[in-house]
């Protein structure tokens, strides 16, 4: 009976804490979801990861990147690691689901894409 009102107490406690500056600056600053569908189609000839990013890439700053690919799971990790590593914002939350039949990758879009490393 007291793990209830400890329980209870906790929650309460958590639920005055005050968010961090990011948190709210992202609220304030993300106005929407631009969502990305990465599958093939017969009919179609066109690479789906470049059509992909070329859609990414009229997205806005700080909007909310949400790509959903029905592709295998080898060829999405592979796909996913490189729009996290060129469009997303490092300090907000990233969120990945990798499955063998549809996977979805949330993030914040950065802005632009980062500028690729040159090997000398």
């Amino acid at each position: 009976m007291c793990y209830k009102y400890l329980f209870v107490l906790i929650l309460l406690c958590s639920i005055n804490l005050p968010a961090n500056d990011k948190s709210i600056e992202l609220i304030d600053s993300t106005s929407q979801k631009c969502s990305i569908l990465i599958t093939k189609r017969l009919q179609d000839f066109e690479d789906p990861y470049k059509k992909a990013v070329t859609k990414i890439d009229t997205c806005k700053k700080n909007d909310i990147i949400a790509v959903t690919s029905f592709l295998e799971q080898d060829v999405t990790q592979v796909y996913f690691n490189d729009i996290i590593h060129s469009y997303c914002i490092y300090e907000f939350e990233i969120v990945l689901l990798l499955r063998t039949q549809t996977s979805n990758l949330s993030c914040v879009h950065r802005g632009q894409k980062r500028k690729e490393r040159v090997s000398s």
